[in-house]
């Protein structure tokens, strides 16, 4: 399960190119988060084992792009650490929109 938070450009262009098999979940994004949305994102999280990853923008400054993110997912109790993302490449056209895939945790029993 693949969560996307703060994508400039959005990111769900990049979705296609994933597994069929992963589910991915907009947390941050614009789109009302309303509780049942909130609840509807744990149900997905709840029914998969794992792993959970959060994909975000490689482009720009990552003492910003990391705090932000990890405040998104701090609504849901899912944490990460930044030492572990790893950045890839990808483009539309001639213009690069390189992004990055961050193991999370997911909430801890009783969380949010």
């Amino acid at each position: 399960m693949v969560f996307t938070v703060h994508g400039d450009p959005p990111m769900s262009w990049l979705v296609p190119s994933f597994p069929r098999e992963l589910a991915f979940v907009a947390l941050g994004g614009g789109f009302p988060e309303s509780p049942a949305y909130a609840a509807k994102a744990a149900e997905m999280m709840a029914a998969r084992s794992g792993p959970f990853y959060v994909m975000m923008q490689a482009e720009g400054d990552n003492q910003k792009i990391w705090p932000a993110a990890q405040e998104v997912l701090g609504r849901y109790g899912i944490t990460f650490n930044p030492e572990d993302c790893v950045k890839y490449r990808a483009a539309v056209g001639r213009n690069d929109h390189p992004y990055q895939l961050c193991p999370v945790q997911p909430p801890r029993t009783g969380s949010k």
